[in-house]
């Protein structure tokens, strides 16, 4: 069950027995059907396939242009906000001559409703616009609900795997792009994982710490499908740590990002190393070499790469080490975004190569 208006992996549709794509009516623009029907489709499914099924459900709702009523909107309007960006942060992101920066006409007139704004102009009009943003989540949040309740109704629920999460987060002027996922900061790279084993495996119910990646979701699946993981997959389960269980986990992550930037970062607990290969629509305003200290600024506001050699040394050849180890016949496909620039985007060059 797919929302994506326009899916670019034209392959998605053929993996299924049954592939779902409803679109708007003509006139909408650029944005998929309401969470209520998709929900309403995928319940439909569950009543006809409950007993035998592997359902995939996408929502589009959280995504722009945000459609929430004044009153939805209007519950967020007391709770706090990140403290990033700063008032003097939005007027300096409002002299950038980039694409979402804070000036650019469009970015938050299609979201607000209570200030008549073209553009990001002050800490209110950010508030308001991320208080869309969390609207649209709540939305989101009541329909997921409505579909876990047909699971339930069916007797399905405690015999059924439920995995939650997002393929992206969004980023909110944290480093001067607004309403928009661009890059391989946590703002775009954090997202919600929830994961409700079938009743008859044995788990230890709480929160987990460990870096983990979206790359290890089909080997949980599978795993806990009882299936034989291929050599070639490059994920870990995640079953262990579901469980529980004490083990030997992996101290980093890699993440990148190739859509509007190229960019490759490695994590550790208490490091974020971010390479640019590409600044894509954002160069002069975007560095070749950061570090953050992730313990005392995980909002990753300051760059500490010049105060810390060593870590950098360190983290950039764990970059490149993972870089070899993952490299298949095929060009990275990084290397060929910071070259050419990713598909629809044209960005000139040259630029330095991963």
């Amino acid at each position: 069950m797919s929302s994506f208006p326009r899916h670019p992996a034209t392959w998605f549709s053929h993996l299924w027995h049954e592939f779902h794509q409803p679109q708007e009516e003509p006139g909408e623009g650029f944005q998929s059907p309401y969470g209520e029907e998709v929900t309403a489709i995928a319940t439909d499914i569950l009543d006809r396939r409950a007993d035998d099924l592997f359902q995939y459900v996408q929502y589009w709702d959280p995504h722009g242009p945000y459609r929430r009523s004044d009153e939805e909107v209007e519950r967020f309007s007391e709770y706090p906000t990140p403290p990033y960006p700063t008032a003097e942060q939005i007027e300096e992101h409002r002299t950038w001559d980039a694409w979402r920066s804070a000036s650019e006409p469009g970015v938050a007139d299609e979201g607000l409703r209570h200030v008549d704004a073209d553009a990001i102009e002050d800490r209110a009009a950010l508030d308001e616009l991320i208080s869309h943003y969390d609207a649209e989540i709540r939305y989101v949040d009541r329909w997921v609900n409505e579909l876990l309740d047909g699971l339930r109704e069916h007797g399905t629920s405690d015999e059924t795997l439920v995995v939650l999460t997002a393929d992206h987060g969004e980023e909110f002027g944290e480093h001067g792009v607004y309403r928009e996922h661009w890059s391989v900061h946590d703002g775009t790279q954090r997202v919600p994982l929830v994961v409700k084993p079938p009743a008859s495996i044995e788990y230890e119910s709480g929160s987990r710490d460990q870096l983990v990646t979206n790359v290890g979701l089909a080997p949980t699946i599978a795993d806990y499908a009882g299936l034989e993981l291929p050599d070639a997959w490059q994920g870990r389960s995640l079953c262990p740590l579901i469980a529980g269980e004490e083990s030997d986990w992996r101290d980093h992550i890699v993440v990148d990002h190739g859509l509007y930037t190229a960019q490759r970062a490695v994590r550790t607990d208490r490091w974020k190393f971010v390479r640019t290969y590409n600044p894509g629509h954002w160069g002069g305003v975007t560095s070749d070499h950061q570090l953050f200290d992730m313990e005392d600024d995980p909002w990753e506001q300051t760059d500490v790469s010049g105060d810390h050699p060593d870590v950098v040394e360190e983290l950039e050849t764990k970059l490149l080490r993972w870089a070899e180890d993952h490299r298949s016949e095929n060009e990275d496909s990084l290397r060929r975004t910071t070259r050419e620039g990713p598909f629809g985007i044209e960005w000139g060059g040259p630029y330095e190569g991963v």
